[in-house]
């Protein structure tokens, strides 16, 4: 089974006819963008596991910074199972050293990659390197939204309605409908997805589902502990955002934190107008200067 990334790497046929035959093992490291003088950025996959999908914000960022996507090892190939996400942080930071083997680092995830960036900094950092920035792309921190009351949550639910359109109401009174059955869904397809990995073997290649689902259970499972370095927030402004503007984070960064919006929804970040901006913010955030 051949990562879906080689095909974005090889560019052409004959590349990618080449890559076929000399290896058979990929690296969870995708060079988007891998040339330029600075530093470059990893930015490590959402849920499904996939970097493609940063394409567009890497062309849109200046041409002297490196990036790198971060995709799941399984996606790459590597039929490795992690039992929690800092043993999936300790082996990209592996990753990460084979193209950059000393810091400073600049790590990047998006939606649940968020929290795995968290755990990649935190690994580096145990290890003596320096990260210069952590950078969350529309990220949860999972912390604020279980501590969040019921009103709290209403109230930021009608403050959002007030300035959306009659479409967007009923799309959103729609949801909250489905909301119980869409729950009861969820739920037999987990426990459909736990059997079905319990009895795989261990060294067999994981489908798109169960890539999903294993890498939903590591997040379900990890619990954010203090950071003390630098770290950006990127939100988008959605009907469903949390009442708490840093979404919980603040009590895991005791360091340099801050927190900027762009306008958009979760899943078209990287989509102009979107990523438009959020590359403008990352660009500045680096402060890379632009001739």
């Amino acid at each position: 089974c051949l990562p879906r990334s080689i095909v974005f790497e090889a560019g052409t046929i004959a590349e990618l006819a080449k890559k076929i035959e000399i290896s058979d093992r990929y690296s969870c490291i995708v060079p988007i963008k891998p040339d330029g003088s600075e530093n470059p950025l990893f930015c490590i996959h959402g849920q499904d596991g996939g970097v493609i999908v940063f394409r567009e914000l890497a062309a849109r960022l200046p041409d002297e910074l490196p990036f790198y996507g971060i995709q799941s090892p399984w996606l790459a190939g590597q039929n490795i199972r992690f039992d929690s996400m800092e043993s999936l942080a300790k082996h990209y930071v592996e990753e990460i050293r084979s193209v950059q083997d000393s810091g400073p680092y600049r790590i990047a995830g998006y939606s649940m990659g968020g929290r795995m960036a968290l755990a990649v900094a935190q690994r580096l950092q145990s290890e003596d390197e320096e990260v210069e920035i952590l950078l969350l792309l529309d990220s949860y921190s999972g912390i604020g939204r279980r501590q969040k009351k019921l009103g709290m949550r209403w109230r930021g639910y009608f403050e959002n309605l007030q300035d959306a359109t009659a479409s967007e109401r009923a799309s959103f009174l729609l949801g909250r409908l489905r909301r119980p059955f869409t729950k009861l869904s969820t739920k037999l397809g987990r426990a459909h997805k736990r059997l079905l990995l319990s009895r795989d073997k261990q060294d067999a290649p994981l489908n798109a589902d169960l890539i999903r689902f294993v890498n939903g259970r590591l997040n379900a499972e990890f619990s954010p502990t203090s950071y003390s370095g630098t770290a950006l927030l990127i939100r988008l402004d959605t009907l469903r955002r949390h009442a708490d503007v840093y979404d919980g984070w603040k009590q895991v960064f005791t360091g340099q934190f801050d927190t900027r919006m762009a306008y958009g929804t979760h899943l078209n970040m990287f989509e102009p107008p979107t990523v438009d901006q959020v590359a403008e913010i990352l660009t500045e955030a680096l402060e890379i200067n632009q001739a």
